[in-house]
């Protein structure tokens, strides 16, 4: 039961800097690698995401 938890937090950690975080980054500068603030987050968030899904899912099923 205790690695579903693990799991389940490991999901909930993309939508927390999507849906929380992302309107406070929501400025046209300082530009972070050429890129308003914004799309770098959301950028790097979508290969965090699919490492923190991975993570989950080999927690959860064992890598099976």
């Amino acid at each position: 039961m205790e690695s579903k938890k693990k799991a389940v937090v490991l999901g909930i950690i993309p939508w927390i800097a999507y849906v929380v975080i992302s309107p406070f980054l929501n400025v046209p500068k300082p530009l972070i690698a050429g890129v308003p603030p914004l799309m770098f987050w959301n950028l790097l968030w979508i290969v965090l995401t699919t490492v923190c899904l991975l993570i989950a899912y080999k927690i959860e099923f064992g890598g099976k």
